[in-house]
This record gives C-alpha cells, structure tokens and sequence, in this order.
C-alpha cells in the first residue's frame, strides 16, 4: 500500500473534477478503477480513471493530452477519456476496461450517465449476455 488513504485520493480526485468542469470539458462522468478502487494498490501503482464527456470536438489524442496536462500530482495518472457515444460503442463491443469500472469502479462524479451504464451492466450479467472467467470479460452477443 502507498501513504495515500482512499480518502485522500477521492478529495484529490474530486478537485480535479472541479478543474474539468472549470476548463469547460463537458464531463458526464469520473470513475476511479484498478487497484485503487479494489485497495490493492501498490506504492508504485498509479491512479486509473475513466473520465466520459458528454460530447467534445477533440480528438481522442488532443482529450488525453489535455486531461493529462491539467493533472498536477506526484501519484501518476492513467485516464481513459471517452465520450458517451463512445463509451456506448465500447460497451457493446466488451471492452475490458470499461467492464472493469462498471463491476469494481468507485464514482467520483456522475450526472447519472455512469449509474445509468451500471445498470444495463448488470442486467447484461444477469441475463447472462456478459460473464467472467478467469481470462477476463466475454461478451456472448450484442448488448
């Protein structure tokens, strides 16, 4: 484990929010996944976030750089920056990832977007048209 304790990476987590919101990124969604939402973290481990726009005219590579150059911590960042549209593709297509934060993701902000995709995921489970094995995330069919 790091020095870091879960409450003060969220606090972190949620001023960096705020710096989203303030540069104008149209932010649906902040979801911390990995280890650090599992508490499996390591001293070296790094801060995996999935961060949804609602819609942006960025590129998929101008969001990274931009998400990347506003985050001003000594813990390492690996953010996955999406938008809605996307995050619906990606979904339907078994992204990893994406899986991962829908089953172990800790919200960080939401307008309702990420509770929305939480549930289809989970009636996706459910009906038994995405299961895990022990090599990950497989989709049977369409969601």
């Amino acid at each position: 484990m790091d020095g870091k304790t879960s409450t003060e990476i969220r606090k972190q987590l949620e001023k960096f929010v705020e710096i989203l919101k303030r540069e104008r990124l149209a932010v649906s969604s902040v979801v911390l996944f990995g280890s650090r939402s599992k508490n499996l973290q390591l001293k070296e481990s790094d801060i995996d976030l999935l961060i949804i726009l609602k819609e942006t005219e960025l590129s998929f590579h101008e969001r990274f750089y931009k998400i990347h150059s506003l985050w001003n911590n000594i813990i390492q960042l690996d953010a996955l920056v999406f938008t809605e549209k996307e995050v619906l593709k990606l979904f339907n297509r078994g992204h990893i990832a994406l899986f991962d934060a829908l089953e172990n993701g800790l919200i960080i902000y939401d307008t309702g977007f990420f509770r929305e995709m939480k549930e289809k995921f989970a009636i996706a489970k459910r009906d038994k048209r995405i299961y895990r094995s022990r090599r990950g995330w497989w989709s049977i069919r369409e969601i």
